[in-house]
């Protein structure tokens, strides 16, 4: 296993912020509304925490999870999202490119299994954004899907630049929660079950 010293301080810096890209990016791809944003935002930070949990023995992992996060540091991460949230574009851009920089990095120096979980805790950052808020909600978050098209594209695409092995990806990316209207939903007028 690698340790933040194994990497140089541009390595390290990009293994720490692609987390906070790929979260950026999909919140990004489909915005929700003042509501649904700031779910989604918050989603970024809790994820990498949550979901650190699954890969205990993964230092680097362990490393790049923040340990507590400060005043400055939600500012910083509101004012990004923010910026993310008006570039959609430049969001998506960066995330990729941040995904296929990531990735070359950990070839060079991570074992397969550390590289392996790195990515997958990436895609389950941005899978949990994802489903953080309902697209196409109203103000009070009712109504909308789940999982807007847009957001299953750029993890589709975030997979790919990851080079995640497909074996690795099953139930990642394909459960219902990507693929099914919110079950709380409500029809739209003229919409079957209305």
């Amino acid at each position: 296993m690698t340790s933040h010293a194994d990497y140089t301080s541009e390595e390290w810096n990009i293994l720490c912020t692609t987390p906070l890209k790929v979260g950026g990016a999909v919140a990004a791809s489909a915005p929700s509304g003042v509501v649904g944003n700031v779910k989604e935002t918050l989603a970024i930070t809790n994820s990498m925490v949550n979901e650190a949990h699954r890969y205990t023995s993964n230092q680097l992992i362990n490393e790049i999870v923040p340990k507590g996060i400060n005043r400055e540091q939600v500012n910083t991460l509101a004012g990004m999202a923010s910026n993310l949230f008006q570039q959609a574009d430049i969001a998506r851009t960066q995330a990729l490119d941040a995904c296929r920089q990531a990735c070359q990095i950990l070839k060079m120096k991570s074992t397969t299994q550390e590289a392996d979980e790195y990515k997958q805790w990436l895609l389950m950052i941005g899978k949990n954004v994802a489903s953080a808020a309902n697209e196409g909600a109203n103000l009070l978050n009712v109504g909308g899907i789940n999982v807007s098209p847009e957001e299953v594209r750029i993890l589709d695409e975030m997979a790919s630049a990851l080079e995640l092995p497909e074996h690795l990806m099953v139930g990642l990316l394909t459960d219902s929660s990507l693929t099914n209207p919110n079950p709380n939903a409500n029809p739209s007028p003229g919409s079957p079950g209305a």
